[in-house]
């Protein structure tokens, strides 16, 4: 004669004694739970589900992962992604920033500029006149990255970080008379002075010099940069010729 959880009985049989305490159990490949009587699966979730409490006393079920990670949503050839947690949206985004399979990184939005003097502007200092490049005659422009740099000369921080900058002049019509040269790179926190020289004491043959700077320097976003000559000392006879290896001015974002 059967007992009570005996193998044969139609009661169920108790957790205590090895059991579920159901009467049956329906497969639906879910995950099997204890309810606090019995044991009882959960429906089936999808498989981009994961399995979720609902609070004391609540069955917990398969729910879309809340604020899950996703990422990206197209894909560039070995871009390097950055996460984006802005507003909740909890993505890996790409970004313009590459690695080659040899290790070498580029990045087609990092800040970058390189222009040069293409047509010579004569007379333009000598008598203390501050000369800006790209007052006169506009700059050709070979690289404008992230167009941050116009033709007259001005270079505007797109973001706040460390700045590289450099600077060539190539003067014209230089006279013994012309007693100080400044060569400048001015930003709007400080104004830099790369050259300080006498230039009619050095001048070439065919009173021609040459001058070159180059800066490190911090910039808040928003901050510009200029390039200047200024030669005093005699008369506004000065010229600055124009040519691409001569009298040019590049920088780029450092960090």
């Amino acid at each position: 004669m059967a007992t009570n959880n005996a193998i044969n009985s139609n009661i169920p049989i108790e957790i205590a004694k090895g059991g579920t305490n159901a009467s049956s159990m329906t497969n639906t490949d879910g995950v099997v739970y204890y309810d606090g009587t019995r044991l009882v699966t959960t429906a089936v979730g999808s498989a981009t589900q994961v399995l979720t409490s609902n609070g004391a006393g609540l069955a917990p079920t398969f729910q879309p992962a809340a604020g899950g990670v996703t990422g990206p949503g197209t894909s560039t050839d070995r871009a390097i992604a950055t996460w984006n947690g802005a507003g909740g949206t909890a993505l890996f985004d790409n970004s313009t920033v590459k690695i080659d399979s040899t290790g070498r990184m580029t990045n087609t939005t990092q800040p970058a500029f390189q222009a040069y003097l293409g047509t010579s502007d004569l007379n333009v200092t000598g008598d203390g006149t501050n000369y800006l490049l790209g007052s006169g005659n506009a700059l050709t422009i070979v690289v404008n990255q992230g167009t941050n740099f116009t033709t007259g000369g001005t270079f505007t921080a797109p973001v706040t970080g460390q700045y590289f900058f450099y600077f060539a002049g190539f003067l014209m019509s230089v006279g013994a008379g012309h007693t100080t040269l400044q060569l400048q790179i001015t930003t709007t926190g400080n104004t830099f002075n790369g050259a300080y020289i006498n230039p009619g004491a050095v001048r070439a043959a065919g009173n021609f010099l040459g001058q070159n700077m180059s800066i490190f320097c911090p910039m808040t976003a928003g901050d510009t940069a200029t390039f200047n000559i200024i030669v005093s000392g005699s008369t506004k006879t000065i010229g600055i010729d124009g040519n691409q290896g001569l009298t040019f001015c590049g920088g780029y974002l450092v960090c």
